[in-house]
């Protein structure tokens, strides 16, 4: 792979003067492609499932300076030192992942002091220069105290496609997306070896996801974002910034197609030209926490009528629900006490049959006269039948409306009946 040089920071007012920002790009990307190649080979690393094996079992491996190395004290790594790195990825997910995202100031005022005052005192300017969809590339001026002169920085603001759809003017659809949740990503050390996995684990990385612990840099998991991240952070929020942003917006907005259809754009010299007058200034770490306090009790605040509604909504439904199961269980006792007049009526009618069978058989006095009783009393049964389907069909209708199986009003009708099963079925069909 063709190495791209790149030249240093401009001397002056504007350090990017001569960047040839397609350049800067391809030069960042071939980068990112040496660097993730490396950090596949790399050995050593703590991965969730030692440490999550080491927890259950409550042993190390045997082979563990091979596995995972040693403190940089010289000193093995104990159970207890995984489990506490347990506890503090624990305490990043509840720290971010309590939040719909996360948002700028929320970054900021979860940032450390150092890192705050490096972005204010190293880092000269961060200059957006390429937009893809929802998604910004910065080009960000390195301290020089590592043998860099340029960093890139990756930013996606995830509440863009939604900002775009509403009515807002493109200036204020930006300004709502800058106030959303991002996510994003650093070509810089600090943020490879401190705090990706914290940004991983918070859920605000950009490709690519560092899943193993950094256990030698940053075994407390504290801050979150480098001094270029910060930088970016404080041009993005520069009125200039989010002006020339407004145009790409407007470009989104009229486009044909979906919204996921956006080509990368590179800024023009004019929107660069006028990107020149940004003047993003100090980061102020206290003025980002009043900020994020105040996005907080907004949120409460809406969250607490929002329970308000969902409690009166709740209610409504409720009693709905009990007038509907109300009336049900009414039409289901309504039909309950049908079923029982019809069966106490076919009941009456079966033993006043029997008894004028048991009279006409006593009355006989030769087997003619009781051969003729017992054709009497069988020349009445055609309305025994009669009344048997008609009590039967209503059960089978009963039984279809409630999904009840029909072999169950086959054995209820043959039992009070004094009858088989099959001889109701055979009734059934004759229906």
């Amino acid at each position: 792979m063709a190495e791209i040089e790149l030249p240093g920071q401009a001397s002056g007012k504007n350090p990017f003067e001569g960047l040839d920002f397609k350049k800067v790009n391809k030069h960042f990307t071939e980068l990112r492609k040496l660097a993730n190649a490396e950090r596949r080979e790399a050995q050593r690393t703590l991965s969730p499932g030692t440490i999550r094996n080491a927890i259950r079992s409550g042993k190390l491996p045997a082979n563990l300076e091979v596995v995972i190395g040693q403190k940089e004290t010289g000193e093995p790594f104990t159970v207890d030192d995984l489990k506490a790195f347990s506890k503090t990825r624990q305490r990043l997910e509840r720290q971010y992942n309590k939040h719909v995202g996360v948002t700028m100031p929320q970054l900021v005022a979860a940032s450390l002091p150092v890192d705050i005052e490096r972005a204010n005192e190293e880092i000269k300017s961060a200059r957006v220069y390429r937009v893809h969809g929802d998604t910004l590339t910065f080009v960000v001026t390195a301290s020089q105290k590592y043998d860099a002169d340029w960093h890139q920085v990756r930013v996606q603001l995830m509440w863009w496609n939604q900002a775009m759809t509403g009515m807002r003017t493109p200036l204020s659809a930006v300004k709502k997306a800058c106030q959303g949740a991002v996510k994003f990503d650093c070509s810089c050390g600090r943020h490879q070896y401190w705090y990706r996995y914290i940004a991983n684990v918070g859920g605000f990385s950009l490709r690519p996801f560092e899943k193993d612990f950094p256990k030698i840099r940053n075994p407390q998991g504290v801050g979150c974002c480098c001094k270029h991240v910060l930088k970016t952070f404080k041009a993005l929020m520069s009125p200039t910034v989010q002006a020339v942003l407004s145009n790409e917006m407007k470009r989104q907005a009229e486009q044909v197609g979906f919204g996921s259809d956006s080509r990368t754009k590179y800024l023009t010299k004019k929107d660069l030209k006028k990107l020149d007058r940004a003047r993003p200034g100090q980061i102020n770490q206290e003025k980002a926490k009043a900020t994020l306090k105040q996005m907080e009790q907004v949120q409460k605040r809406f969250l607490a009528q929002l329970g308000k509604d969902s409690k009166k909504e709740f209610r409504k439904l409720t009693n709905e629900k009990r007038a509907s199961l109300k009336k049900r269980a009414k039409e289901l006792d309504q039909r309950d006490k049908a079923i029982r007049k019809k069966e106490r009526e076919v009941a009456r009618r079966e033993k006043a049959l029997q008894k004028e069978a048991d009279a006409m058989a006593r009355k006989a006095k030769s087997a003619v006269q009781k051969h003729k009783a017992q054709k009497a009393v069988r020349s009445k049964q055609p309305s025994k039948t009669a009344a048997i389907k008609s009590d039967l069909k209503n059960q089978l209708e009963f039984a279809r409306m409630y999904n009840m199986p029909a072999s169950t009003v086959y054995a209820k009708v043959a039992d009070i009946n004094n009858m088989s099963v099959a001889a109701v079925k055979k009734l059934a069909q004759e229906l």
